[in-house]
C-alpha cells in the first residue's frame, strides 16, 4: 500500500488522532490506534531502559562535579573573540559524551548580546575544539536569562586521558567571567542502552 501525504486531520476519539487519505476509510481508526499503542509502549520500554543505563553512580555528571554553580570562563578583552582556555578536567577517567552546557552569564562591561561557549581537548596551549554553542538574548529582552542549559546537537566524545578545556566569547570589550557546568554521561552507558 503507498501512503499519501495526510490531507485532513479528525479527531477519532480523545486518544488518537486520524489521517484521512493515508489509509482506507475502514481501517483508519483500527491502523492508528494499533500503531500510536505501538509507538507508546516501544517508546516507554526505551525510556526505562535508558533510566537504568544512566542511573546511579554512573549516571549523568557535571564538569565541575556539583554541588556549586561552575567554574567562571573570562570571556576576551575584545568583543566576538574567544577568551583563554580553562581546563575542566586534567584527565577524562573514562570516555564520555558531553551532552550539553550550563551558561550563567556575567554582565561585566554591560548586558552581552550573548554568550559564547567552545568546549575543546588536548594539552595546554594545544587545545582543538570539539563543539561549541551560544546563548543568545531573546528579541526585545533587555537581559540574557541565568544559568540557561542548552544541549549539543551531537554528543561530544571525550576519550579517556583527555584534558577537557572551555572559552566564552561575548559582544563586549570587557572580560566578564561566564560560569559555565558542561553536562556529560560517560560513554559506556550509552553503549550499553544502545546494544
Amino acid at each position: 500500500m503507498r501512503f499519501s501525504s495526510p490531507a485532513i486531520v479528525t479527531p477519532v476519539d480523545a486518544n488518537v488522532t486520524q489521517w484521512r487519505g493515508v489509509v482506507p476509510a475502514a481501517l483508519e481508526a483500527s491502523f492508528v490506534q494499533t500503531n500510536v499503542r505501538n509507538w507508546l509502549s516501544v517508546t516507554a520500554d526505551a525510556l526505562s531502559t535508558l533510566k537504568d543505563q544512566v542511573s546511579g553512580a554512573n549516571g549523568p555528571a557535571l564538569y565541575p562535579a556539583g554541588p556549586g554553580l561552575g567554574t567562571a570562563v573570562a570571556s576576551s578583552a575584545s568583543a566576538n573573540v574567544f577568551g583563554a582556555w580553562v581546563e575542566f578536567d586534567a584527565s577524562a577517567a573514562s570516555d564520555r559524551i558531553i551532552h550539553g552546557v550550563s551558561i550563567d552569564r556575567n554582565a561585566a562591561g554591560g548586558e552581552p548580546e550573548y554568550v559564547g561557549v567552545d568546549v575543546g581537548v588536548g594539552a595546554g596551549g594545544s587545545e582543538v575544539s570539539i563543539g561549541e554553542t551560544r546563548l543568545e538574548r531573546e528579541a526585545g529582552v533587555v537581559n540574557l536569562r541565568n544559568a540557561e542549559y542548552l544541549p549539543f546537537e551531537v554528543g561530544l566524545k571525550v576519550s579517556t586521558g583527555e584534558r577537557v578545556s572551555a572559552r566564552t566569547s561575548d559582544n563586549k570589550a570587557t572580560p566578564a567571567g561566564h560560569v559555565i557546568t558542561l553536562h556529560y554521561v560517560l560513554a559506556g552507558d550509552l553503549e550499553a542502552f544502545d546494544a
